[in-house]
């Protein structure tokens, strides 16, 4: 795959990190479902700035479409790229998902930032804009997805 995404091209990867984390109920899920998307966020940006880029713009419609499929993906106990992704976010010009799941954020930021095409995504100068969502399935275990975006 190319370093660099081209106009109306998807870069995307998977990772999986394997990290113990106890299950939490349901509304500790909550207060650490924004957590561990701040955090992912926090990170992400961290890295661009760490890497001369600028930082993303959090949008409420790429963070909607994300977080609505990391919750797709712990309900069905499976980590996959969001199909439908291109038509249910408009007005793009580029646009790329990193998709994770593990035990807690930390390592699975580590993760893609140490996979290439996680970390090409991360750090494209092509993207202006970031949706992060997050859930976590019944054992415990968190999925992510990273939806980036330079809009059209």
């Amino acid at each position: 795959m190319p370093a660099l995404l081209r106009s109306s091209s998807v870069l995307s990867a998977l990772v999986t990190v394997v990290v113990a984390s106890p299950a939490a109920n349901a509304a500790d899920q909550s207060w650490a479902g924004v957590r561990s998307r701040q955090a992912f966020v926090s990170d992400t940006n961290h890295a661009r700035v760490h890497h001369d880029r600028r930082v993303l713009r959090v949008t409420s419609r790429l963070t909607e479409v994300a977080q609505n499929w990391a919750q797709w993906m712990a309900r069905h106990h499976t980590m996959e790229h969001n199909p439908n992704l291109e038509s249910q976010v408009h007005n793009w010009q580029s646009i790329g998902e990193n998709v994770g799941s593990g035990g807690s954020e930390p390592p699975i930021h580590r993760a893609f930032m140490n996979d290439t095409y996680h970390r090409d995504n991360i750090l494209s100068p092509d993207y202006t804009q970031v949706g992060i969502g997050t859930a976590r399935d019944g054992n415990g275990r968190l999925y992510v997805d990273e939806v980036f975006k330079r809009p059209a």
